[in-house]
């Protein structure tokens, strides 16, 4: 399975500061640390490798370079969570954690990296560029942490309570549990993103990449089975729950608060912050209405894949939200533009590049490959803790038949049917009825689907907004908004609804039009629509 050969800038595993391109600045998460230590920057698309120095004033500096650097303060203050830092990120002697690892080799767009590179082709006919646009779009998981550890570190002094910073109004563990969720949330990611949360068989075991993470942070039984993986292979690191445990029993981090952060409908088994409203809205930052870990995924998705419409919009909103006693997060009225900006842009990131024909047929020939490698006999275990490279190597040596068409770089056009349900038919029946087609098509023909199930949904349309001093009204009730929460909430609506099958001729087109044509008249469950296009693919092997 075809993939860069090299990783775009980013948050390093053993790295102490790094260049987040997203933000154009140095990010330090552990200053001790990343003094005298070389850091890759990019400015005006010429990379160079610059030293942190401090200068005169005591201020962090970037040798040779006018870049800006941003020390992330609450974790440098807290002696506590800068041990826990460098044992995470495996600095300072420390072994790292394997999750944190796993995460700096876990792209966070998924297959977007081959949609860039054939769009790039398409549009310049240049392999150079549509490589590096490719390395780009494989930005990772992990500097995704590193973005919402830094938005996070943000919300805590622009964040107001009754006009007073966040950060002033909760205590030290709260702090530290709050900023620890949003780093380890995706502690759980399946490789390649969301992808494979639509394969068959991990739908119907109800795992979901967030049920996951709380596992490994809570030290429940996936994270036992990891450490056994993790031993065979023989690998030396710790794991997330092994580190945490020390500080919560010194009651410094209460990892069931953590978990309850990443998921507000976690059923938490602690005492702590009971009745909270504070703690409520904290949850409301990291899973919920304002959600930094979506603002951050929305950001680097609008810069990485070239869609530029968010503008400063993120920023704007963390610096916009209030916390109420009685109502929790809101924003003031003369601040309702900036959440419609972010539904818009949302809209059109899903419409230019992450819910095209494209995207979609190459995310069909991934899952189907998974749910053949799990048809195959390989337990969900053995697929949910690989990273992006080691799931391609093993579907190309066990399912080789399937994922031959984004085994090279995809260049060559190939015609493909696409054929398209709007009433979410049940997985088993879609199954079948690809099983039918590559029958009826005399077995020359990949089938492959994808649906809308896993379709996420915003939940920035129920923001609450003050409109008067003790009157407040959530976005969507708002007139001049109700337009741009209605066109979200239908699209996400459609989302889910929607099921496609892609019919991808392995040789010459011998059977497709065939198939086509008794789909068509009813033989097997006739489509909404369907559409004749050209998809950039890697070279076909055909089926073995």
């Amino acid at each position: 399975m075809w993939m860069p050969d090299d990783w775009p800038i980013g948050l390093e595993f053993r790295k102490p500061a790094y260049w987040d391109g997203v933000y154009n600045k140095v990010i330090v998460i552990l200053e001790e640390h990343a003094i005298n230590s070389e850091v890759i920057v990019e400015v005006e698309g010429v990379s160079k490798s610059v030293r942190i120095t401090r200068g005169e004033g005591g201020s962090l500096e970037a040798e040779d370079a006018n870049v800006e650097i941003r020390k992330l303060r609450y974790v440098n203050d807290d002696r506590v969570l800068s041990e826990i830092f460098k044992k995470l990120l495996g600095i300072g002697g420390e072994k790292g954690c394997f999750e944190i690892w796993r995460m700096s080799r876990l792209r966070q767009a998924g297959l977007a990296y081959l949609v860039k590179y054939a769009e790039m082709v398409d549009r310049d006919q240049n392999r150079d560029r549509a490589e590096e646009a490719s390395k780009k779009a494989s930005y990772t998981r992990l500097t995704h942490a590193g973005g919402c550890l830094y938005l996070g570190d943000i919300a805590l002094e622009n964040v107001k309570v009754d006009g007073e910073p966040l950060v002033n109004r909760i205590d030290d563990r709260l702090r530290r549990n709050f900023l620890l969720a949003l780093f380890l949330h995706d502690i759980g990611h399946f490789p390649f993103s969301h992808v494979l949360e639509n394969c068959t068989n991990i739908l119907a075991a109800g795992i979901k990449d967030k049920y996951i993470s709380i596992d490994l942070i809570r030290g429940g039984p996936l994270s036992h089975v990891l450490r056994e993986l993790i031993a065979i292979a023989e690998l030396n690191y710790d794991l997330v729950h092994e580190v945490l445990e020390h500080y919560e029993e010194e009651e410094q981090i209460c990892r069931e608060c953590i978990s309850a952060l990443i998921d507000k409908n976690y059923q938490r088994n602690c005492s702590h912050y009971r009745d909270d409203k504070l703690f409520e809205a904290l949850q409301e930052l990291v899973d919920g209405i304002i959600d930094i870990d979506r603002l951050d995924h929305y950001n680097r998705d609008d810069v990485n894949l070239g869609v530029g419409v968010l503008g400063g919009g993120v920023m704007d909103i963390i610096e916009s939200v209030k916390i109420g006693k009685k109502i929790g997060v809101y924003v003031e009225y003369g601040k309702a533009p900036i959440a419609e900006q972010l539904l818009t842009s949302k809209k059109l990131l899903w419409k230019r590049q992450l819910d095209t024909y494209t995207t979609r047929c190459y995310e069909s020939i991934l899952i189907s490959a998974v749910d053949s490698l799990i048809d195959k006999g390989f337990h969900i275990c053995d697929v949910m803790f690989l990273i992006d490279e080691w799931l391609g190597s093993t579907l190309s040596k066990y399912v080789k038949e399937i994922i031959s068409c984004i085994k090279d770089p995809p260049t060559s056009e190939t015609e493909v049917r696409v054929l398209e349900y709007h009433w979410s038919p049940p997985i088993n029946h879609v199954r079948k009825l690809c099983s039918d087609i590559f029958r009826l098509a005399g077995g020359n023909v990949l089938t492959t689907f994808w649906h809308g199930g896993g379709f996420s949904e915003s939940p920035l349309v129920d923001l609450p907004v003050r409109v008067r001093k003790d009157e407040y009204k959530m976005l969507n009730e708002l007139v001049d908004y109700v337009r741009a929460c209605d066109e979200i909430r239908y699209l996400e609506s459609l989302g889910r609804r929607k099921c496609l099958v892609f019919l991808i001729p392995l040789a010459e087109i011998v059977g497709l039009d065939e198939a086509v044509s008794k789909v068509q008249e009813g033989m097997i469950t006739p489509p909404d629509s369907i559409e004749r296009l050209k998809i950039r693919i890697g070279e076909r092997r055909g089926m073995s």
